[in-house]
């Protein structure tokens, strides 16, 4: 790994798994996990041995749905785990049954923290939010929910886990950050812009969790509840943010209308922002399909795109993790967030590949204006080989050109008072 603060954002399809990767020799953070072949993938090819930190944003199987499995390997192969953030999100009729995914989940973690494996804590803050790590120029916090909204939901139950769904912040010494936002609804948001102020004023510290660079938005770019929030909509929440570039984690093959275009309209504000799609919907291109090889070729310089390249074996993943039979089609595919002082690197990067193809579709969510006539589309790079030591080789030399890329445009992240 580089010397910066790195976020990975994993094309895992309708689903989301982050990895948060820190400057030195620190141990990577892993946030929400719901295709445990690509998070293996991942820690395996870059030699990731030890986590300092696990963080699970809500106990919704989009979110969960990989990281027992993820878990058990490796712990197995011998890899090293120090701290679990989670929440008991749902009521305990909704636990009853221990043959259930969530109930399994919180008991196995239960197990593996009485035999030490690593400490187990709660994801949520009490009077400010929760440093989940920190080191020389850099801080990864909780900054939602509180105590006291999951306490609400362990009663509510279900219909209410997204309302205490776990919001991450990341930033550096400048206090530029990224936000990773769950499934959060307008409500936790302005829970948030709230702070320590009193009744619905908005505080000045409120203002300064929000703003961000970067920002993975909510609940895939679900539609907006406005009715509950209050005084907050959806796009005075993305004017407050401020963000240059937005991440949505999407699969191809939702059913939920994802993402939405209102939540896409306000997130983008006119232009100001621009909006990266891990995978490919219909509301972008009326047969996703017909693109996807050339997509997959392209959407390789992040990383391997493992989801749609490989199929696992039965023994080497359980059945929710497989590959679905449905084929799915990257957009921008894996995303990754550099923090370079009072800048952000981003791959895929503006002007490149993605944006030749976002620009050669007919009235893309992201692109404000008009419809735009079809052209050709751009030229694809050529597809990594599938396996072996090609495979191993094409990866290599993809990274070695992005790594010097990165090299030419980095500048020093300044210390405070410097």
């Amino acid at each position: 790994m580089e010397d910066s603060l790195a976020i990975y954002f994993l094309d895992v399809g309708q689903g989301d798994c982050s990895f948060i990767v820190p400057p030195g020799e620190e141990g990577p953070i892993l946030f929400d996990c719901k295709d445990s072949l690509v998070a293996r993938h991942f820690v395996a090819d870059h030699n990731i041995r030890k986590l300092s930190a696990v963080v699970v944003s809500h106990l919704d199987q989009d979110h969960i749905g990989g990281l027992l499995n993820f878990l058990k390997n490796f712990l197995r192969d011998g890899g090293q785990i120090e701290q679990v953030f989670i929440n008991q999100d749902r009521s305990p009729d909704e636990l009853r049954n221990p043959e259930g995914p969530k109930r399994r989940l919180l008991d196995q973690l239960d197990a593996w923290a009485g035999e030490r494996h690593f400490e187990l804590k709660a994801a949520n803050w009490e009077g400010a939010p929760k440093v989940v790590r920190a080191g020389a120029g850099w801080k990864v916090s909780i900054v939602f929910p509180a105590f006291r909204d999951v306490s609400r939901t362990q009663v509510l139950g279900e219909h209410a886990a997204n309302k205490v769904s776990v919001v991450l912040r990341v930033e550096n010494a400048l206090g530029e950050g990224v936000l990773i936002g769950s499934d959060a609804p307008l409500l936790a948001w302005e829970e948030i812009l709230r702070g320590s102020a009193s009744g619905n004023r908005s505080s000045q510290e409120g203002l300064q969790r929000l703003r961000a660079g970067v920002v993975r938005i909510p609940h895939h770019g679900g539609r907006f509840n406005e009715k509950e929030s209050g005084s907050l909509s959806g796009q005075k929440l993305y004017e407050h943010i401020r963000a240059s570039t937005a991440v949505c984690s999407v699969g191809t093959r939702n059913t939920y209308g994802h993402p939405h275009p209102e939540h896409v309209k306000a997130t983008v504000r006119g232009g100001s922002c621009r909006l990266l799609c891990t995978q490919l919907t219909h509301a972008c291109h009326p047969q996703p399909e017909r693109v996807r090889m050339t997509r997959i070729a392209a959407a390789s310089g992040v990383e391997y795109p493992y989801r749609h390249r490989i199929k696992p074996l039965k023994e080497q993943a359980p059945p929710r993790d497989r590959v679905p039979r449905k084929p799915e089609v990257p957009c921008a595919g894996s995303i990754m967030v550099n923090l370079l002082g009072d800048q952000f690197d981003i791959e895929p990067a503006f002007g490149d590949w993605h944006t030749e193809f976002v620009e050669s579709l007919r009235g893309p969510l992201c692109q404000s204006g008009p419809p735009k006539r079809p052209r050709k589309g751009p030229a694809s790079p050529p597809a990594p080989a599938p396996g072996g030591g090609l495979l191993k080789t094409a990866i290599t030399a993809l990274r070695a050109g992005l790594a010097a890329r990165r090299r030419q445009q980095r500048r020093p992240v300044q210390q405070p008072g410097a």
